[in-house]
């Protein structure tokens, strides 16, 4: 019996050992992977930093190639402009200040550009124009433009700068003249008719 306990004790003990070393094993590949893992997450970030600084740099690149193009772009109107500078006002400065904004309509439409120049009689969009004013235009019904102040600019569908301007709004003769008509359900603003009133 003794025997077999020493037995079972040396067992225990091979066992013990045996599992000790797994153990051990198993820590090492652990510790191993994890420092692997370690290293590929720094190598990750390090090309991900380099792609970002290449991303920003390239970006900045064509950033300044862009203001080059438009800086060399100008240089002409600049020219035309000190020659304007240069005339005397009976010496055709109308047709060079004319000359002047057409070559500067033109680089404006090479970078995509657009003026927004409404017409007298065009009708008012929020969006593409700036009411500044409203006035009673004869012949202009209530919400066309009765006279742009300044040109607007935009760029496909971004408005850079609104056209400001006069709109038309309806002549009334005298105040009694004036009715508010609140019948139109889907539209919750009242409209002025410009109808005379019966007294019947």
């Amino acid at each position: 019996m003794e025997i077999w306990l020493a037995l079972s004790v040396i067992i225990a003990l091979i066992l013990a050992a045996a599992l000790a070393f797994q153990r051990q094993s198993a820590a090492k590949e652990l510790l191993d992977v994890q420092l692997k893992a370690e290293k590929a997450l720094k190598v990750t970030e390090l090309e991900a930093e380099k792609r970002v600084s290449r991303i920003r740099n390239e970006a900045d690149t064509n950033l300044e190639r862009a203001e080059h193009k438009l800086l060399k772009d100008l240089m002409p109107l600049a020219d035309a402009l000190l020659a304007a500078r240069g005339q005397k006002s009976g010496e055709g400065l109308a047709e060079g200040v004319e000359l002047v904004w057409g070559q500067f309509e033109g680089i404006l439409k090479r970078h995509g550009v657009e003026v927004i120049e409404p017409n007298e009689s065009d009708s008012f969009d929020p969006v593409r124009h700036e009411a500044v004013e409203q006035r009673e235009v004869e012949g202009l019904k209530t919400g066309m433009i009765a006279e742009c102040y300044r040109v607007g600019f935009s760029q496909g569908a971004d408005v850079l700068r609104p056209a400001m301007v006069a709109v038309a709004k309806a002549q009334v003769s005298s105040p009694q003249d004036v009715v508010l008509d609140f019948s139109d359900e889907e539209e919750s603003v009242a409209k002025v008719v410009t109808e005379p009133i019966n007294a019947d």
